[in-house]
């Protein structure tokens, strides 16, 4: 501190005067290098602060004449009582000065040797670092009072910038760690870093030694571990800014992750890269013990890109997917989805796990008869279950459709022992949400429901919610409520791979977008809704995997009147990935199907 006030400052500061303009130690000014630091003389003492909004870093320090022990320098000059003014004399350093602004622990300073004996044999045999590296980062020893431990030798790490020593920090065999008082903030190594293309961070010392072991010399230190973050000072921030590749290698652990997190927000996430520990091993120094310095040089040249969270990346687990559905080893529902029951639909919409088809067509078209037909289907050829929250139906009427579908014939018809074999089979593969007091239960009720029913032993494969707009709503606008509910819907049927069918009314048809029926003998107004037309956003179309119209065709009759008939189409209007295809099939009263292909009912 006292080398940046006599290099802006002069060679004396009065008592009271403040030096302003001055790069932050802390956070090096950020990324446009604001010149945003002060610092003041008061008291004797060195008031630092730092005014960019996102450092606010502040420091007390004493002048060099009270740390003259530590720093070597000068007295300070002052003044008789009633006389001048005191000045703050500012001679430049020759020697250290020390670990970190704020609070450190105070050490004795003792006579510092080149490390050797028990030190020396700690580091080169016991945590792997060559002595031709330990010799070259000027790691010296000393003897200093630990709090609690009385004095004991201690490896020192003296933190070099500019050729002079700005820090240091003292840690013993048993894992005792000090600092000296009054240092800067400054990367351990930051003079290694000068020029390369290729940084390595890590959050250790010894970390540090470890990698510039394996062969990496442009590797240096975070001056207070995870919890500091990484100082831009004394060049960093050129170097880094220089740096084309920063590799983070900090600890594994939870703590060493959110470093790296925050480092790779502050120094660009295209830039930054992180290292995969092996298992057993959560920092540098491990894998350097146990697999040697080649395999730490392997991992850390195939460190994997940092994205911001919310962010995915191709990474090896979705390699690993493509390569298990090329091999065969994904089941083809997952992939192509399961066959409908319909051969003509098969070729256009067949029913994907883990993803959600947005239904419509106007009241009466038959939505709801298409839908329990379909899953039944599923039901009798894959055996899948389904959980049926169908608003429009009491639970009785809801179960007489099921069994009048299974049986292939009218309720009218069916016998007491048909209906008891067919009750039991219904209940293996259908479960029913809706009640008889027509209760309105929110989306976030809905899922919690179907995720009971998927994490059940009988499991869940389809979830069907008819309409929507019978879930209660929360005070969002429409729009923005659609728009959560299907993200919603997504979220679950993708972590529980089940598909959702989720079925919505159009609006007027006045302001429908689709396209207007105007062959043979449609009449020009039998117009068909869009995914587009349903009510209250574009979201059932943008966000939905696929996309049905079920609409019931009108034709006119002698007296010149639109009639519905008995022919429903099933328009596919949107597949993921592929072009909309209208298909049309025919429907009868109970939507059965039939041996034939052309012509098929179903």
């Amino acid at each position: 501190m006292d080398q940046m006030l006599y290099k802006y400052g002069g060679d004396q500061v009065l008592e009271g005067q403040q030096v302003t303009g001055l790069l932050c130690p802390e956070c090096g000014g950020g990324q446009s290098r604001e010149s945003a630091f002060s610092v003041k003389v008061q008291e004797g003492r060195f008031l630092c602060n730092c005014h960019r909004a996102k450092c606010r870093f502040h420091s007390s320090l004493p002048i060099p004449g009270e740390a003259r022990a530590v720093s070597g320098h000068q007295p300070v000059a002052s003044s008789s009582a009633g006389g001048s003014p005191k000045r703050a004399h500012l001679v430049p350093s020759a020697g250290h000065r020390g670990a970190r602004f704020g609070s450190t622990q105070s050490a004795p300073m003792g006579k510092r040797e080149p490390v050797s004996g028990q030190l020396l044999e700690y580091l080169v045999k016991e945590r792997c670092i060559p002595e031709e590296v330990v010799r070259r980062n000027h790691v010296s020893q000393m003897k200093a009072r630990f709090p609690d431990h009385g004095e004991e030798e201690a490896i020192v790490f003296a933190y070099h910038a500019d050729d002079r020593v700005v820090a240091e920090k003292l840690r013993t065999i048993a894992k005792r760690f000090i600092s000296t008082p009054g240092g800067e903030a400054c990367l351990y190594g930051v003079d290694d870093l000068v020029g390369a293309d290729v940084i390595v961070l890590t959050e250790g010392e010894m970390d540090k030694l470890s990698v510039e072991a394996a062969g990496i010399q442009a590797v240096a230190s975070l001056h207070s571990g995870c919890g500091g973050g990484c100082s831009l000072a004394f060049g960093a921030a050129e170097s880094l800014g220089h740096a084309r590749r920063i590799v983070l290698a900090t600890d594994g652990d939870e703590g060493g992750q959110m470093a790296a997190m925050q480092m790779a927000k502050q120094l660009g996430y295209f830039k930054c890269f992180a290292v995969k520990w092996p298992e057993g091993c959560k920092d540098a120094n491990d894998v350097l013990r146990t697999h040697g310095p080649v395999e730490l040089k392997r991992l850390i040249d195939n460190a994997i890109p940092i994205t911001p969270f919310g962010v995915q990346l191709f990474n090896d687990e979705v390699f690993q997917t493509v390569q298990r559905r090329i091999s065969g080893d994904i089941p083809y529902e997952f992939i192509r989805g399961v066959p409908t029951g319909w051969a003509r639909l098969d070729r256009c919409y067949r029913p994907v796990k883990g993803e959600m088809t947005s239904v419509t067509g106007i009241p009466g078209s038959g939505k709801s008869e298409w839908l329990l037909s379909l899953v039944m289907n599923l039901a009798e050829d894959r055996g899948w279950r389904t959980l049926l929250y169908t608003f429009e139906a009491t639970d009785r009427n809801l179960s007489v459709q099921l069994m009048e579908k299974k049986l292939r014939k009218p309720y009218s018809e069916i016998s007491q022992e048909e209906a008891d074999t067919c009750q039991t089979w219904l209940w293996e593969h259908f479960c029913i949400g809706t009640s008889e007091e027509y209760e309105s239960p929110t989306i976030d009720a809905v899922l919690e429901m179907a995720t009971a029913e998927a994490d059940s032993a009988e499991g869940l494969d389809g979830l069907i919610i008819d309409p929507y707009n019978y879930l209660t709503r929360s005070q969002e606008v429409e729009t923005d409520f659609i728009s959560h509910m299907l993200s919603k819907i997504k979220q679950f049927a993708h972590e529980k791979k089940v598909h959702v069918w989720v079925v919505a009314h159009p609006t007027k048809s006045s302001g429908w977008a689709g396209n207007q029926r105007s062959n043979g003998k449609d009449a020009p107004e039998d117009v068909v809704p869009s995914l587009y037309d349903i009510s209250g956003s574009a979201h059932w179309y943008n966000k939905t995997d696929m996309g049905i119209v079920v609409h019931r065709v009108k034709m006119m009759n002698e007296k010149g009147e639109q009639v519905p008939t008995k022919n429903v189409e099933v328009h596919i209007q949107k597949v993921r990935n592929k072009e909309a295809i209208i298909l049309v099939l025919w429907a009868t009263g109970l939507l059965m199907r039939t041996s034939t292909d052309v012509g098929q009912v179903f």
